[in-house]
C-alpha cells in the first residue's frame, strides 16, 4: 500500500464560525498567549489539570 502524501496547504479547510464558537477551548487565543509568554509556568499548569489514574 503507497504511503499518502501529507495535504497540499492548499486543500486545509478551516473550520466553520459556528464550529468555532461550540469549540471546546473558547479562549484559543488567550491561551495561546499566554503559552507563548511563560511557556514554563502554561505548560504547568496544563499538566496538573491531567489525570493519570
Amino acid at each position: 500500500m503507497a504511503e499518502k502524501s501529507p495535504p497540499h496547504p492548499s486543500d486545509i479547510f478551516l473550520p466553520s464560525p459556528e464550529a468555532v464558537h461550540h469549540s471546546r477551548i473558547p479562549d484559543y487565543e488567550g491561551l495561546y498567549a499566554r503559552s507563548i509568554a511563560d511557556p514554563h509556568s502554561f505548560w504547568e499548569e496544563r499538566a496538573r489539570l491531567l489525570s493519570f489514574t
